[in-house]
């Protein structure tokens, strides 16, 4: 599929709920990486609803008719395990972005929904970096855990940032951490980075070649 085609059939699709298929809540899907990056695209194919899935996995797939039915059979059979949402928005990034930038993103949205991040590339590390609030520094300001989640915002005091650590709510590059941790003796990502993940969701990424 060109990527002109894949554009027009794009623009005249629409969701089971009526609305535009390349419209988001946040605005448009783009092509251009610079305006959609590889994870949000991939994302949008991710957060299509099993009905959506269904007309869009034929429509937009290079695959033969034979191996869509298996996934879709397999979609209905497993829902949860959104293999369909999986296998579009796998074939769609690499189409689109190649296949580095696919996996990248694969491996970004792992690590931004739990996975450990140590064995993230530095590609998916880049596409996090975009995802997430960051700073740069040099390594010199690494020491206590305390002051570093005030620093990054992750924290609004030291009492909370105490606190925080205390119910071993942080981790750093993948491992808890408490009041005692001295973040320099954690190894960073790629020589490079440390990604604080405060509770499920917030997370901070420190460059220190930034």
């Amino acid at each position: 599929m060109e990527k002109l085609d894949f554009l027009d059939v794009l623009a005249v699709s629409k969701k089971s709920d009526g609305s535009k298929f390349g419209k988001t809540a946040d605005g448009a899907v783009w092509l251009d990486a610079r305006r959609t990056s590889p994870y949000q695209f991939r994302q949008f194919w991710m957060q299509l609803s099993d009905i959506d899935i269904a007309k869009m996995l034929p429509q937009f797939s290079l695959r033969s008719m034979d191996e869509i039915n298996e996934i879709l059979i397999e979609q209905r059979a497993r829902p949860e395990s959104r293999v369909a949402q999986r296998t579009l928005a796998r074939e769609l990034t690499e189409l689109l972005h190649g296949e580095e930038s696919a996996v990248a993103a694969e491996q970004a949205a792992d690590v931004l929904f739990g996975a450990n991040p140590i064995s993230a590339s530095p590609a998916a590390l880049h596409l996090i970096a975009s995802e997430v609030s960051g700073s740069a520094m040099g390594k010199a300001a690494l020491g206590d855990a305390v002051s570093v989640l005030v620093l990054t915002g992750l924290a609004t005091s030291n009492t909370e940032a105490r606190r925080l650590l205390t119910q071993r709510s942080v981790r750093a590059n993948g491992e808890q951490i408490d009041e005692h941790t001295k973040l320099d003796k954690i190894p960073l990502l790629h020589s490079r980075w440390l990604l604080l993940r405060k509770g499920k969701t917030a997370y901070h990424l420190i460059d220190f070649q930034g």
